[in-house]
């Protein structure tokens, strides 16, 4: 470039044949990754865009099931600490008390205002809300973590050091009706075959009702015979899990309380001995959805909910012998005298 005279040309030519400034604008355009003409690059092609949305689902689809997976195996261990911590108060608190049994009397945890002191916990949950709490009504005992923490309304408050998330499955999805942000507050219930303040409420002569510890030292023993099991959020009420003794005819088939499979199908389980295991329930989903008629636990013929006759197959899956699940809790419940 020639200058006239007297002039200065701001980016003097570097001698390549362009000055300055058009070589750091083309650097630029360089840099950033643009075509040395200037013009910018084009836009994703939709068959690209496809491409991509294709790569994100079927990595989303490989993903979701490993991390549901992992969400139920860490909900399991929860609930078996949980248990576990159960299991241990429930051992304490025999050990203090020269063996016997916390209590499981359903009629006086129902009416816990005027029976405090006498059982493992207090209230009568009702999370579709049909039935009345007894004296609390309108539900308010599905929800109050006074009943399983406070000393006065549980026996193993003290033993538990109040914690109430202890008595919670955090893979229960049932909430209050009365309360329809809140989940239940507690979904686990004690065998109804244990306790100092237990019958033969079945009626059914013959059978062993477990007051002490020490009364499992022969037909069932501590480490078969278990304490306590989640239950269904749609089937709980009391802290008594109703279930009829093995053996009994027509009443072996018939089951007032319902457990839960929230683990994959399987149920966790805390036993005599302080060990907590897992069961897999075979055909817990085949159950009767009609009126039953009557009993503590059932809705009104307008609102019905899980009946009491579980139909439970007995015979063999894939030519493997099986007693069924409802046998199965039969015989780790109670057994003959």
């Amino acid at each position: 470039m020639n200058e006239m005279p007297g002039e200065k040309t701001l980016f003097p030519s570097t001698g390549t044949g362009r000055s300055l400034d058009d070589q750091l604008r083309r650097a630029s355009l360089a840099f950033c990754g643009q075509p040395l003409g200037g013009k910018a690059r084009g836009a994703f092609t939709l068959i690209e865009l496809l491409v991509v949305i294709a790569i994100i689902a079927i990595l989303a689809g490989i993903m979701l099931p490993v991390l549901q997976a992992a969400k139920i195996r860490a909900w399991t261990a929860q609930c078996i600490n949980n248990q576990g911590q159960l299991t241990k108060a429930w051992l304490m608190y025999a050990a203090d008390n020269n063996e016997y049994c916390a209590g499981d009397d359903y009629p006086t945890e129902e009416n816990w205002p005027t029976n405090p002191h006498k059982n493992w916990i207090s209230g009568w949950e009702d999370p579709v809300g049909s039935v009345p709490n007894g004296p609390t009504g309108n539900d308010s005992d599905s929800t109050n973590v006074e009943l399983l923490v406070n000393p006065q309304y549980s026996q193993l408050a003290d033993y538990t050091r109040h914690q109430p998330a202890i008595f919670q499955c955090p893979a229960n999805i049932v909430v209050c009706k009365a309360y329809p942000a809140t989940k239940l507050c507690r979904t686990v219930s004690m065998n109804c075959w244990v306790g100092y303040n237990r019958t033969n409420s079945s009626g059914i002569p013959g059978y062993k009702v477990f007051l002490k510890t020490t009364d499992m030292t022969t037909g069932l023993g501590p480490a078969d015979c278990f304490v306590f099991i989640e239950e269904r959020g749609e089937s709980i009420d009391d802290g008594y899990f109703a279930i009829e003794p093995p053996n009994a005819g027509a009443n072996s088939l018939i089951v007032e309380n319902m457990p839960s499979s929230n683990h994959k199908r399987s149920g966790v389980l805390g036993f005599a001995d302080g060990h907590v295991d897992t069961h897999r329930f075979q055909h817990l989903n085949k159950f009767t959805t009609s009126y039953d008629g009557g009993g503590a636990n059932f809705d009104t013929p307008q609102n019905p909910r899980p009946a009491s006759k579980w139909i439970d197959p007995i015979g063999s899956i894939g030519g493997v012998a099986n007693i069924g699940d409802l046998g199965w809790l039969e015989q780790h419940a109670t057994c003959r005298q």
